[in-house]
């Protein structure tokens, strides 16, 4: 939560991990005004696509913009951290894990549409390898490694 460049510098050089919560406030979502509280589908899914892309963005920018050696590491210090034990307000799309793999598609558009936007963020790593490692390898890998 609040995470400044500093920190995620620090995981980053430390081999950690970023946990991606589902939480709407989290990712900076909430209520604006009364239009905002209205459930049209396909508003709902592009503002949760966009709050996910842009806690991403500032992510990944980080290593790029500090010029550290292996940028693209950045792919693997990312995961999925559901926080379902306690989080506060559930992206309605995301609201429990049977609707992980509807994130992880998701997941692969947003993916897709910054690569367009940046794609020296990806280097060699396509879309969905990048989805897969967010939402399962990289804390499986986290996990063999660390315990």
């Amino acid at each position: 939560i609040n995470l400044c460049d500093e920190d995620v510098l620090q995981i980053f050089n430390s081999q950690g991990m970023l946990g991606l919560s589902l939480d709407n406030h989290l990712l900076g979502g909430g209520a604006h005004s009364w239009l905002d509280n209205i459930p049209f589908a396909l508003l709902t899914r592009k503002r949760t696509l966009n709050l996910i892309k842009r806690t991403l963005q500032q992510f990944v920018r980080i290593p790029f913009d500090y010029h550290l050696a292996e940028p693209h590491d950045i792919w693997h210090r990312i995961a999925l951290g559901s926080g379902f034990d306690g989080i506060m307000q559930p992206m309605q799309r995301y609201s429990s894990v049977l609707q992980f793999s509807t994130f992880e598609q998701d997941l692969v558009k947003i993916l897709n549409e910054m690569k367009r936007e940046d794609p020296l963020w990806f280097g060699s790593y396509r879309s969905e390898d990048i989805a897969r490692m967010i939402c399962f390898n990289n804390a499986y890998e986290f996990v063999k490694k660390h315990y």
